[in-house]
């Protein structure tokens, strides 16, 4: 399984709406700009679609940026409101 952290930071709102919408059919929103996304190993092949669709959408003056999160990482995070971080297994589509 392969756990990301994706945040954007993108000043056109019909671009943003863009992005966010395209996160939305892979993730979870925790921020109104940040995703919790998780692939499974038999699922990989989303992970790319994903970033080709956002690559599609994205203009050069977005920031989009994404952090791989380990399953040592994954055990060693936490919230206040004692949420589980990255507990939906696989692709929201799925």
């Amino acid at each position: 399984m392969r756990h990301w952290i994706i945040c954007y930071d993108i000043e056109d709102n019909k671009e943003r709406t863009r992005i966010y919408k395209c996160l939305l059919r892979y993730g979870t929103p925790i921020q109104k700009s940040v995703f919790e996304v998780s692939f499974p190993e038999r699922k990989r092949h989303l992970e790319q679609q994903m970033v080709e669709q956002l690559q599609a959408i994205a203009s050069e003056y977005a920031n989009i940026r994404f952090y791989n999160i380990t399953e040592r990482g994954k055990q060693n995070s936490w919230s206040f409101n004692h949420d589980l971080i990255l507990n939906t297994p696989g692709a929201i589509i799925v």
